[in-house]
């Protein structure tokens, strides 16, 4: 099969190919990040590298948000912070409610999600919902809607 080329130009696609990349995060910050997080991709490279630059000009506006000792919302601006050596603020989840619904309230009106993404989006948040109801069940607790 023949590889097909957005461009005809080498350099265009490799321009295409870099801004379709997605950051990747560190190793030694896997302990710091809430399972529940990986349900939102990860910023493209681009995204992250303004994202960057608009923290090192205006500083962290929303702080981050934890659950439990570890962060719930807010690992890219983690990472921007801690490259500009600045430390972030947080505040805690009280752990009322759904704690997917309560992520995906807080990044869904701000990450910029393709259709397929909000659909496989759906799709993990609806796992999420029922792992959550069986550990409700498990603990004989009932749904709070407090989120």
């Amino acid at each position: 099969m023949r590889e097909e080329h957005i461009f005809g130009d080498d350099k265009e696609n490799e321009k295409v190919s870099k801004q379709s990349e997605r950051i990747s995060f560190p190793e030694h910050t896997d302990h710091l990040f809430h399972e529940v997080t990986a349900i939102f991709p990860p910023m493209k490279v681009q995204a992250y590298a303004d994202l960057v630059a608009e923290r090192q000009t205006s500083g962290l506006e929303e702080p981050l948000w934890r659950y439990q000792g570890k962060m719930i919302d807010g690992r890219h601006r983690y990472l921007a912070c801690k490259q500009l050596g600045r430390e972030p603020t947080y505040h805690e989840w009280d752990g009322l409610g759904s704690l997917v619904l309560f992520v995906v309230k807080l990044n869904i009106a701000t990450r910029h999600l393709s259709v397929t993404q909000r659909a496989l989006l759906a799709v993990d948040v609806e796992e999420w919902l029922n792992k959550e109801a069986r550990e409700r069940q498990r603990k004989g607790e009932t749904h709070d809607s407090r989120s």
